[in-house]
C-alpha cells in the first residue's frame, strides 16, 4: 500500500510507524513482515493481529505478545482487533 517509502523522512514532530496489516497465520505474517517491513528504512515498526481472521483455516494460532516482539525490527506498536 505504501508507495515511495524511500522518500519518507522522520521529523521531530511525527513518529513514523510502518504498521503491517493483513490476515493470516503467524508463518504467513512473519514471512510478509520480513519481506515488507524489515528491509524498509522506517522509524518504527508495527503489527496488526486479528483475533478471529488470523485463526481462519489453515491457521493454527495467532501471535502471542512475546512471539510478536521477537520480530525484527521489534514492533513498537501492536494492534489487536
Amino acid at each position: 500500500m505504501i508507495q515511495g517509502y524511500q522518500d519518507i523522512r522522520p521529523t521531530p514532530e511525527v513518529q513514523v510507524v510502518m504498521h503491517m496489516d493483513g490476515w493470516g497465520s503467524t508463518e504467513l505474517k512473519t514471512s510478509t513482515y520480513r519481506r515488507v517491513v524489515e528491509p524498509e528504512p522506517v522509524q518504527f515498526a508495527g503489527l496488526k493481529i486479528f483475533y478471529k481472521n488470523d485463526l481462519k483455516a489453515p491457521s493454527t494460532g495467532i501471535f502471542t505478545p512475546s512471539a510478536a516482539l521477537k520480530l525484527h525490527p521489534k514492533p513498537v506498536y501492536i494492534q489487536y482487533q
